[in-house]
């Protein structure tokens, strides 16, 4: 692969830990992948970002990690044995000084995921032991963060999401070199999408290895490897499995008129940029 970081970036349950299962079954020679030990790490990991930054981040505020996030992404960068895929829930952005969030020096890429919101609400409500009602506010509340009451406590810093339009279009206005693929797409044609993935990424293409990696980190693959072996990223307050039904249109079973409406009034136009039906 070219050097540079590779960062995996989308809103929660877009299948970033999709593509992350995918990237490390199709690293390895026998195509197969640990659930609890894949080949990539998450931009918010405290732990590697107090040690990148030489400091404790316990003490400081959210919008204070933020503006700090670029110094340490670029210390990663120059670490070596530092994974180059970097799950990334944070909007992309600049600091208060104009300096991009992520640092186009030491990037090689982004691949960014988009999934219809209306899907979206459905798996965050089982992810965070939820309402529906609460996930679709939160949703479409521009000042949206995720970890931000953890201050020290957890593993992952605080991250700003926005709401899903203001995070999809920070991705999509990004400098970065970009690949932008959309979750139902990866559903329906995976060996293209993700042979998309291998040549972005820049790794050989092998297509008997592409197509063994498919299979092992198909939705059925790995619901079966976290029933069978847990999966320590799944939320202890979560309502289900971490890989619960892995569908498009789902929405359509499950959400009333006013919730739809609630959604596609606050995300129609990024929707319909994105071949969405309203």
């Amino acid at each position: 692969m070219s050097q540079g970081m590779v960062w995996l970036a989308s809103y929660p349950k877009c299948g970033n830990t999709w593509l992350r299962s995918f990237l490390t079954a199709y690293g390895h020679v026998d195509a197969q992948v640990d659930l609890n030990a894949m080949d990539s790490t998450i931009a918010a990991s405290r732990l590697r970002l107090d040690a990148a930054l030489g400091i404790e981040t316990v003490d400081l505020l959210p919008h204070e990690i933020r503006e700090l996030l670029p110094i340490g992404l670029r210390e990663w960068a120059h670490t070596p044995n530092t994974p180059r895929f970097v799950k990334v829930h944070d909007a992309s952005g600049l600091t208060r000084d104009g300096k991009p969030l992520f640092p186009q020096d030491v990037t090689h890429g982004v691949i960014h995921l988009v999934r219809d919101p209306r899907d979206i609400v459905i798996s965050l409500r089982h992810h965070r032991g939820s309402t529906l009602d609460a996930t679709i506010q939160r949703l479409n509340d521009p000042q949206e963060w995720v970890a931000k009451g953890h201050r020290g406590i957890g593993a992952q810093v605080p991250q700003y999401l926005g709401d899903w339009t203001t995070h999809t279009r920070s991705w999509l206005e990004s400098p970065l070199r970009r690949l932008t693929l959309r979750y139902e797409d990866m559903l329906a044609k995976p060996l293209d999408c993700f042979r998309q993935v291998v040549e972005f990424c820049g790794l050989p293409l092998d297509e008997a290895h592409l197509t063994q990696a498919v299979s092992a980190t198909s939705f059925a693959s790995l619901k079966a490897k976290e029933l069978a072996e847990g999966f320590r990223e799944r939320p202890a307050d979560a309502s289900a499995p971490f890989f619960r039904e892995g569908r498009a249109g789902g929405w359509k079973d499950v959400l009333s008129v006013a919730q739809i409406d609630a959604i596609v009034t606050t995300h129609g136009d990024m929707m319909r940029h994105f071949g969405y039906e309203l």
